[in-house]
């Protein structure tokens, strides 16, 4: 495990700390499923002063840091306990370090299999408990900007129910082919169909520790989620690019959906013999959200966006 001042002292020597190999368990998990994780890979100092950060920010917005408040603050409960703290961390120093951990690099590098470019963070995500009696179904999304693979850091214990991130198994590879290009959002005549499969399917809760990173394929469905516990999740998500990204972008997606990826995942694909990841039913989910849908169209709000 690397803390920002093994990654800075680095940085100044120009020594390589990490060369991360991946497991044949993992890449077969990836290429299934379209995401894996790695546990236990930014230090606790690191996830602390993360932690810090964010807190330095909730309470210039008026965020108190009184957990007896959080259900009934007026914020809190307008944004269902999800707060995106975007523009006011972009440009901080000691995230976009954070960002550039050697290990997840050295992981992003090995998947793509050429050199990668790091967006910085994205953002810190912290999620705070919520009321069930405002609870609602999230629905899934695909990333809008150009990206090949993201990566969500988790900054304190995720427990069931405490605001995880959600996936949909084996959805990256039919959207991939429900999008007009590579990496540029435009979704084509076939999304729709394909994403309502998976809408109306049960996802994947991702629970995780202390300093877990998740790796995601660009093209997965996923989603927040309601968070029923005692405790904030805090979490930030970093973007990873090829270095010709720009080129790559506008492509048409080629039939061969790990074209663009490295010898060692095509390697796991061509070596799996088990059949694609389908989406399970779930009538229960699918009751929810004919039930939200219903109430948003009564109340003129707008539908989910199939992108974020």
């Amino acid at each position: 495990m690397l803390s920002s001042k093994d990654i800075n002292n680095a940085n100044s020597t120009g020594k390589k700390l990490y060369s991360e190999q991946l497991t044949s368990e993992e890449l077969n998990f990836f290429v299934r499923n379209g995401y894996f994780i790695k546990k236990a890979v930014i230090s606790t100092e690191d996830c602390d002063q993360a932690i810090e950060i964010a807190w330095q920010e909730l309470e210039k917005q008026g965020i108190p840091n009184k957990p007896e408040q959080w259900k009934t603050h007026q914020r809190l409960k307008s944004k269902m306990g999800v707060i995106k703290l975007r523009g006011e961390v972009e440009n901080n120093d000691f995230l976009n370090t954070l960002a550039e951990n050697p290990l997840v690099q050295s992981v992003v590098s090995s998947l793509i299999g050429s050199e990668i470019k790091c967006m910085g963070t994205r953002g810190l995500y912290p999620t705070f408990p919520v009321a069930r009696t405002v609870a609602r179904p999230y629905e899934p999304h695909i990333e809008m900007h150009p990206v090949q693979v993201f990566a969500m850091y988790y900054f304190n214990e995720v427990k069931s129910n405490n605001g995880g991130l959600y996936v949909w198994p084996g959805s990256h590879l039919p959207i991939y082919h429900a999008c007009d290009y590579k990496f540029h959002y435009q979704p084509n005549q076939n999304f729709q169909p394909v994403y309502n499969r998976y809408n109306l399917s049960k996802p994947a809760e991702l629970i995780g520790g202390k300093g877990d990173v998740i790796f995601l394929h660009h093209r997965i469905l996923h989603s927040g989620s309601n968070n029923f516990a005692d405790a904030i999740r805090f979490a930030m998500l970093v973007d990873y690019v090829p270095e010709n990204f720009e080129q790559l972008r506008k492509q048409k997606p080629n039939q061969y959906e790990w074209e663009d990826w490295s010898s060692i995942v095509r390697e796991a694909v061509n070596s799996n013999t088990k059949p694609e990841v389908q989406p399970t039913s779930s009538l229960s989910r699918a009751f929810a959200l004919k039930l939200v849908h219903g109430l948003r169209k009564i109340r003129g709000i707008p539908q989910h966006s199939y992108g974020e």
